[in-house]
This record gives C-alpha cells, structure tokens and sequence, in this order.
C-alpha cells in the first residue's frame, strides 16, 4: 500500500515538455493508475523557444471531457522563449484503460500532439 502511494506521489511530481520547434517529440502524459472515483493530477508545460508570440489552443478537450479528464487552460499565449504550464486531471468514470488524444495548434496549424496514455 505505501509503495503505491509514493509511486503515485512520483508519478505526480514529475512534469511532460512540449517544446514547440519543429521535429520535437511528442510528451506522453500518464496517469498510471487511477482508482475509480479518485482523482489525478499531471503537469504538462509548453516551451516556445522561438523569437515569436504564439497563440496555442488544445484540441480534442471536449473528447477528453467526456472521458473524465479537464485541462485548466485549453487556449493560451506564449511570448518568445516563455513557457506555460499546465494542469490535466482525470477521474475515471468507469474501470479499465482510457487513452486520449490531445491536439496542439498554434497560428491555426496543427504543429505538436500531446498523447496520453492511461
């Protein structure tokens, strides 16, 4: 029992990096497990090392939604080699695994994905 709890206080602690520059990997954020009814927390932050101001929209949130996850901010700006980060919860609705896909458009492109994996 102690080993889970501080296997989820790890699994909570750490945080997924999108860097928005072309060519980078895309951040898989995990839950692990979730007991049905409880609640889980990550952090995903967004870099934007580049010289420009972007305007970053998450799609796919009303999907994930419906599946029990919320982010706190789907649409955002980031100012030149600033970064944002970000709150995902999930409470899962029903038993088994979830997994769901998360979009992220900048300047009305696709550009990055975010999967999760639960």
């Amino acid at each position: 029992m102690r080993r889970n709890r501080l296997k989820e206080a790890a699994a909570a602690s750490q945080v997924a990096v999108l860097v928005l520059a072309p060519f980078s990997s895309c951040p898989r954020v995990s839950f692990d497990n979730v007991r049905l009814g409880s609640a889980a927390v990550r952090r995903l932050t967004v870099q934007n090392p580049g010289g420009k101001r972007l305007q970053v929209a998450l799609g796919g949130v009303d999907k994930a939604r419906e599946a029990g996850f919320e982010v706190d901010h789907a649409v955002f700006s980031l100012g030149p080699r600033q970064e944002a980060t970000i709150r995902i919860g999930w409470v899962p609705r029903e038993g088994g695994n979830a997994a769901e896909k998360i979009n992220v458009r900048c300047v009305s492109r696709t550009l990055w994905c975010v999967q999760r994996a639960y």
